[in-house]
Parts: C-alpha cells; structure tokens; sequence
C-alpha cells in the first residue's frame, strides 16, 4: 500500500503590501491629447517565512501611462498573502508559489489599481486576465531549454 503524503494550501492572510500613484506634471497633465498606451511590468516574489510551511507572496505590478513618448503617471502594487504549503514536492512547492498564489493575488492587485486610478482622476485600465500556469510553464520550458543549449 502506498504512503499518503498530507498536503495542505491555506491562505492565512491577503494584504496590500504596498501601493504608489505617481501623477507627472499635475494638472496640465489632464490636458494631454493623444492615445493613452501602458507598458507593465510583473514579478512575482515568494520568500519562505521563519514559521513552518508558511510562505509570503508578493505579486508586484507596475504601469507606466504613456502618451507618446511623455509619461503621464506610475502606478505601483504590491498584492501578497501569506499561505501555508505543506507536503509538497519541491516541483509543486515552485509551481504553487510561482502560479497558483498569483493566481488568488492577482483581482486583488487590478482592484487596487483600478481604485488608485479613479482616485487619480484617470480612467481605470481594464488588466486583462493572466493564466499564470501558462506563464510559469512557459518558463520553465524556457529556463529547460537554455540549459539544454548551455550543456551542449
């Protein structure tokens, strides 16, 4: 009969680690013309905590508002949890930390960005849903294959 493995995911706490609105030049800014275009910019930072099987994650979020070549605000959130991962593989303990977490932080951190961008007087930006299981297969793949190349 084959051992069973008790594995356990809780989240313990989401909390908004820290958030940052950056306005260039305000009020004339408002009175740009042109197309409004958004470059962003994601980490995601797990970090094993002090407690047994208790992991922070942060999901890092960063817009920069452009018009033309001219940046007219920043936004920055940091979306984290603090969740208990226990009895997993070091593979699935990657995977959870890397995909699944962000997964659960992510309508957390477009809320907050989409709150801090009405308070600014902009328009809220619609962040389009991340298949982070994708994202971090993707990299894995990635990662696999420059080792591959390395080796040879």
């Amino acid at each position: 009969m084959a051992e069973q493995t008790d594995t356990r995911f809780n989240i313990h706490r989401l909390y908004l680690k820290s958030s940052d609105f950056k306005i260039e030049n305000p009020p004339t800014v408002f009175k740009s013309k042109g197309k409004l275009e958004y470059k962003i910019e994601m980490k995601i930072d797990p970090k094993k905590l002090d407690e047994e099987n208790l992991h922070d994650v942060s999901l890092d979020l960063k817009i920069v508002g452009k018009i033309e070549e001219t940046d007219i605000f920043t936004v920055s959130v940091s979306q984290a949890g603090v969740f208990e991962l226990k009895g997993f593989t070091p593979e699935q303990m990657k995977q959870l930390e890397m995909a699944y977490c962000p997964n659960v932080l992510y309508p957390y951190a477009r809320q907050a960005v989409t709150g801090l961008m009405t308070q600014a007087g902009f328009a809220p930006i619609n962040l389009v849903p991340i298949n982070f299981d994708a994202l971090y297969q993707q990299q894995k793949k990635q990662a696999a294959e420059k080792e591959t190349v390395t080796q040879h």
